[in-house]
C-alpha cells in the first residue's frame, strides 16, 4: 500500500472517530451515568469538547479528499484545533476560569478559536455564510460608533473579542449550550424513536386504538417525564386526533 493512501486511510478512520464523538458526546451529557460527567466538569467544559471534536471533524474531512501534501498541512491543522480545545477545557476546569479579563491570554485563545470557527465555517457552508457571520459579530463591536437605533454601549475591542468566546452568549455561551445540550440529543432521541418502529406500531395499533409511551430523560439536574402521544383515535390505520406531547419536571 503506498503512502499516500496510507495517510488517507488513517485520516479518514480519525474522521470517522470524531464525527461519531460529535453524536456521542450530547449523548453522554444528558444522560450522565452515575453523574460521573456532572460531578467532574462544568458546562463550559463540555461545550469546549463538542466544539473541539467538531472542528477536528471538519478539518479532517478536508484533509481526507485532498492530495497528500495538502493533506498534511490539513491534518496539521486538526491538531493544532484539538490541542486548542484541549487548553480551553484546562482552563474551564481551573479557577483562571472564574473572572474572564481580556489578558494576553485569554485574548490568544480567543482569536485562535475564532480563527478555527471562521476556517471550519468556510469549509462546511461556504465561505458566503462564514463572511456574514464575520460581518455580523464586527458589526456588534462596531454598533457603538453608530447612530441610534443601531447604536450600542461603548465596549474596548480586546474586551469585546474575549466576552464573544467565554461571555454566556459568545461562542461558548448560551447557544451552543441548547444545540448540544438540547437540540442534538432530542434529535437523536427521534431518530431512535423511529427507527425502533414505534411510530409505525402505534399507526397500525388497530382501530380506536389508545397508546401511550412513556421517556424518562435525565437533562441536567432536572428529571424529566417525556409523555410523548399519546391518545390517538385510529380508523383503519389512519390517525384521527392526536395529543400534543407534554413535560412533567418533578
Amino acid at each position: 500500500m503506498s503512502q499516500p493512501s496510507t495517510l488517507h486511510s488513517v485520516i479518514r478512520l480519525l474522521s470517522k472517530a470524531t464525527g461519531l464523538a460529535v453524536i456521542v458526546f450530547p449523548l453522554l451529557w444528558a444522560i450522565d451515568p452515575g453523574r460521573v460527567f456532572g460531578a467532574n466538569m462544568v458546562l463550559e467544559q463540555f461545550l469546549v469538547a463538542e466544539l473541539g471534536v467538531a472542528l477536528v471533524f471538519i478539518l479532517l474531512n478536508k484533509a481526507a479528499v485532498v492530495q497528500t501534501s495538502t493533506a498534511l498541512f490539513w491534518l496539521a491543522i486538526a491538531i493544532a484545533a484539538m490541542v486548542l480545545s484541549i487548553v480551553l477545557f484546562g482552563h474551564f476546569g481551573s479557577d483562571a476560569a472564574l473572572f474572564v479579563q481580556p489578558t494576553p491570554w485569554l485574548l490568544l485563545l480567543a482569536s485562535s478559536l475564532f480563527a478555527f470557527c471562521f476556517i471550519c465555517a468556510w469549509l462546511s457552508v461556504g465561505f458566503q455564510t462564514a463572511a456574514l457571520v464575520a460581518v455580523m459579530l464586527a458589526f456588534g463591536y462596531l454598533a457603538q460608533y453608530l447612530d441610534s437605533p443601531f447604536n450600542a454601549a461603548p465596549i474596548k475591542f480586546d474586551r469585546y473579542l474575549v466576552y464573544m468566546v467565554f461571555g454566556g452568549q459568545g461562542l461558548l455561551g448560551r447557544a451552543l449550550d441548547v444545540i448540544a445540550g438540547t437540540v442534538t440529543p432530542s434529535l437523536l432521541f427521534g431518530v431512535a424513536f423511529a427507527v425502533s418502529g414505534a411510530i409505525d406500531a402505534v399507526a397500525h395499533a388497530g382501530a380506536h386504538a389508545v397508546g401511550a409511551l412513556v421517556a424518562l430523560v435525565h437533562l441536567d439536574d432536572v428529571d424529566v417525564v417525556v409523555i410523548m402521544v399519546v391518545v390517538v383515535q385510529l380508523r383503519v390505520g389512519e390517525v384521527t386526533d392526536a395529543s400534543l406531547p407534554t413535560r412533567i419536571f418533578d
